[in-house]
């Protein structure tokens, strides 16, 4: 049976299994997306867009672009930046967007829905059954840097405030505080958290168990996103899904504020704390210099025809009026709503 969307008393969405295409029960919030999207003027529009277009000869390609992917936010990892590319190319592209309370569908066998980008814990069987044969796609980041913004981020270092760098405090003296963070699933491990859902408290420092779980996750997820090399990725992940520069073009909505700097002991104790999460971005970073190594044509020429393109479009939006709901400059500038 095929779900559809109902609305209970409480106003809250739910699904009833009913022989009835989910699309066609969507269109009132498709109608919302594209209300909120797309009120600029529809020359302005175009022209801004083509604007910072590098033309996509489909005469040369024997691919066909991919319209079917579910991006998976970790946290803190430069995610909302990310989604706004993946948001932006369904809106252009018309593509059926599910909601965050897709969460409370309990029917499977879904039709009608093209992508996701949002923060989902992986679940491989119940994603497929939302949407089938998509491309899976999530991004990393070093936890260096990922768990010192997590720890901010998610208040951990409210305890700690006396001191002068209480991430410091709290690295190098874990068994003294462990007992304020570990209900969070973003304390340790939180990228091997998002990806792994089989993943337990007790197997976090055995080595055996993680590497396990990474080679799962590297069958089952098409391609990791870096954050350390995020140019780079794009690129890579432009060819791969048979799109454009001007499909994954960016501007960076958050900046982390700039930290201490690490002190060796404390990358030591990071290192052995987040010991899942440091073996799967290692993976992955190799991984992705593979990619580029085997790139199909000259990665160098892309890289820098995409950075100069990139560049170009954010500073002119910058310096635009990027408050014209549903201008182009207006959806690479904003942050992400969720969807």
């Amino acid at each position: 049976m095929k779900g559809s969307v109902g609305v209970s008393e409480d106003g809250h969405r739910s699904v009833q299994c009913q022989s009835v295409k989910i699309r066609e029960q969507r269109i009132n919030y498709r109608s919302y997306l594209l209300s909120y999207y797309l009120h600029a003027n529809t020359m302005t529009e175009t022209s801004k867009e083509q604007l910072y277009m590098i033309s996509h000869n489909t005469s040369n390609y024997q691919c066909k672009p991919v319209t079917r992917f579910i991006f998976i936010k970790t946290m803190k990892t430069g995610g909302s930046t990310t989604a706004n590319i993946f948001i932006r190319y369904g809106m252009k592209h018309h593509l059926y967007t599910a909601a965050y309370n897709i969460r409370n569908f309990s029917c499977t066998n879904l039709t009608g829905f093209d992508y996701m980008a949002m923060h989902l814990r992986y679940n491989r069987t119940w994603m497929d059954s939302i949407i089938r044969d998509a491309k899976y796609i999530t991004i990393l980041r070093s936890p260096y840097t990922q768990l010192p913004s997590a720890f901010y981020y998610f208040k951990f270092a409210k305890p700690l405030l006396k001191y002068p760098d209480p991430f410091r405090q709290y690295i190098e003296n874990l068994d003294n505080y462990t007992n304020f963070t570990d209900e969070h699933h973003q304390h340790r491990n939180g990228q091997m958290w998002y990806l792994n859902s089989l993943f337990e408290e007790s197997g976090q420092d055995n080595v055996t168990s993680i590497q396990i779980a990474i080679k799962r996750i590297d069958r089952e997820i098409d391609f990791v996103i870096i954050l350390e090399h995020f140019d780079e990725s794009l690129v890579v992940l432009k060819k791969y899904m048979c799109w454009n520069d001007n499909d994954v073009i960016y501007h960076i909505t958050k900046r982390s504020r700039k930290r201490n700097t690490l002190t060796q002991v404390m990358k030591a104790n990071i290192r052995k704390w987040n010991r899942a999460d440091m073996l799967l971005y290692e993976h992955y970073n190799r991984s992705l210099w593979e990619r580029i190594k085997n790139y199909d044509g000259d990665f160098n020429e892309d890289l820098r025809k995409f950075r100069r393109v990139a560049k170009l479009a954010s500073l002119e939006c910058s310096l635009d009026n990027a408050y014209v709901i549903g201008s182009f400059c207006w959806k690479m500038l904003n942050d992400t709503p969720k969807l």
